[in-house]
This record gives C-alpha cells, structure tokens and sequence, in this order.
C-alpha cells in the first residue's frame, strides 16, 4: 500500500499554524499538523524550517552542556550557520565566535556543540 501524496495546498497552512504555536506546545501542534494531512505525510523539510523559523522568531535560549563553557546559546536568524530545511541546524556561539552548536529543530535539544 503505497503512501498518500501530501497536496502542496496544505504548505502556508502547516507553516502557519507551527508559526502560532503557544509557548511549550511546538510538539503538540506538529502532530496536529500531520493528524490533519493523514494518510499523507507532511515532508520532514517543511517541519524542520517551520520549527526552525518558529525557533528563531522567539530567540529561543538553550541549556549548552557544560563542557563547551558557554552555558547558554540563543537559536536566533543572525546567528544562523547552516540550512534550516535540516533537521539539526547549526548556530554560533554569541560568546565564543568559534564555537557552533547544533539544534535539532523538532525537539529543541542541543545535539552537538563543535
């Protein structure tokens, strides 16, 4: 049984409603954005850039471990390093220009610092 074909009408919509998502419900407006397109699938790119941009508008801080010394890192536009149609988008260290640290855009979680 082959997969239903996401229709691209449904593109600004997802986008829009993960851009409104109240603070600390991202995850749960995700799922509800691919119960609403089931048995479609909405495509990993468009996820990961809505909540990269979801990110980025609030400035959002994160936890870095404490082996990279910074402490905190801010997942801001600016700061931007890489693509945000991935799914781990990398950021620079405000206060170490040398330093990244990756984000995985879905769960918020630091993935790496390098």
């Amino acid at each position: 049984m082959s997969e239903a074909k996401f229709n691209d009408q449904w593109v600004q919509l997802i986008h829009g409603l993960i851009q409104k998502s109240p603070p600390n419900g991202l995850n749960d407006v995700v799922e509800g954005c691919r119960q609403l397109v089931a048995p479609a699938k909405v495509p990993d790119e468009l996820v990961y850039r809505s909540c990269a941009d979801f990110r980025e508008k609030l400035i959002t801080a994160v936890n870095l471990p404490e082996s990279s010394g910074a402490g905190i890192g801010m997942i801001c536009e600016t700061g931007r390093a890489g693509s945000r149609a991935q799914k781990v988008v990398a950021y620079h260290d405000q206060k170490h220009e040398d330093q990244l640290f990756c984000v995985d855009q879905e769960t918020g979680a630091v993935a790496a610092v390098t």
